[in-house]
């Protein structure tokens, strides 16, 4: 699609939300990794974000997630409150395209030049933030809260890493990574070398979690550094829900944290801020902190694995290029190591 088509579409869409899209301000936003697109769309004194789904996300799920989505946004004033069609539907359909109106969330992330000491009170007041979110979505009866189960975390994670010594995949990746980057080639070089013992290593960890029966509720499951949105040091936006699932909380506890450990700051005192933050809203027991911990140590392992085989073998492509990917796996290898 031309920009000029992709325009177009954005100003079509508004229209079907009962909105002026002709005489709105759209500038279209920088893509993320799950295929979504976002435009900022001024009308007047509003200022909306648009977002086209992933084509492959089905409806049902879409319209689950508004349901959280909304009873969050009820209560807390940085969850993006949906903007209804004039049916009163929070999904509007072009095509097999689905879209969401929500209104625009103040506010940047936390930046990496920030001093260990506003990184750290962001910390804390991204865990509350995220504390405040599984309160209130732990209320819903209809979202089947406190239902004890085996992590779904843990089980996609043991099916993962049982994956990787079964069907090749990674294998062959190793032996392409060579022609596609330094980065890369390095990734493959330690996958090699230490990828089959911490295989082995993390999958025993997660199997004593596999069957611990667990409280599950709506999680956001891929909280990271960008998806929380400050003003002075005051939480006034969180996005990006594409991941919001059924999980234990620790899955998101962990995926916080981890956006800042391969900083300078020491990892104890990266969690040690998380989990004062967050507890000072909801519980937050012993057992959930050492299977965040479990979470996290398999994540960064995975997602490596995860980028040598997207790029490597299955040749993918990604907005920003191979830049944006070598920049990626860079971290990841400070992290896994």
């Amino acid at each position: 699609m031309t920009l000029a088509g992709d325009e177009h579409f954005a100003r079509e869409a508004l229209c079907r939300f009962g909105l002026d899209g002709y005489g709105a301000v759209v500038r279209r936003w920088s893509s993320g990794l799950s295929g979504a697109s976002v435009w900022q769309c001024t009308i007047g004194e509003r200022a909306l974000a648009l977002k086209r789904w992933p084509d492959a996300t089905q409806s049902e799920r879409i319209d689950w997630i508004h349901q959280v989505i909304a009873a969050a946004a009820n209560e807390l004033e940085f969850i993006p409150p949906l903007v209804c069609d004039p049916q009163g539907r929070s999904r509007v359909s072009i095509g097999t395209h689905h879209l969401e109106l929500t209104r625009w969330m103040p506010g940047d992330p936390i930046c990496e030049s920030a001093s260990e000491d506003q990184m750290l009170a962001a910390i804390t007041r991204g865990a509350e933030a995220i504390a405040h979110f599984h309160r209130v979505t732990q209320r819903c009866g209809r979202f089947e809260c406190g239902t004890q189960s085996p992590a779904p975390a843990i089980q996609r994670r043991i099916a993962h890493l049982d994956s990787l010594g079964a069907d090749g995949r990674l294998q062959r990746a190793i032996r392409h990574a060579v022609n596609a980057s330094p980065t890369l080639a390095r990734a493959a070089d330690w996958l090699r070398e230490k990828g089959a013992k911490r295989t082995g290593t993390l999958a025993e960890e997660l199997r004593t979690w596999a069957k611990v029966p667990l409280a599950v509720q709506p999680v956001l499951r891929d909280i990271h550094r960008e998806h929380i949105l400050f003003c002075a040091g005051v939480v006034t936006g969180m996005v990006d829900f594409d991941a919001v699932s059924r999980d234990t909380v620790s899955t998101d506890m962990a995926r916080w944290v981890s956006g800042f450990v391969g900083s300078s700051i020491d990892p104890n005192r990266l969690w040690a801020a998380a989990v004062t933050g967050y507890r000072q809203h909801r519980p937050f027991s012993a057992c959930e902190l050492e299977l965040a911990g479990a979470i996290e140590r398999s994540s960064w392992f995975i997602a490596l694995t995860n980028w040598v085989i997207w790029v490597a073998d299955e040749r993918r492509v990604f907005p920003g290029g191979i830049a944006m990917v070598d920049r990626r796996v860079e971290a990841l290898l400070r992290r896994v190591s």
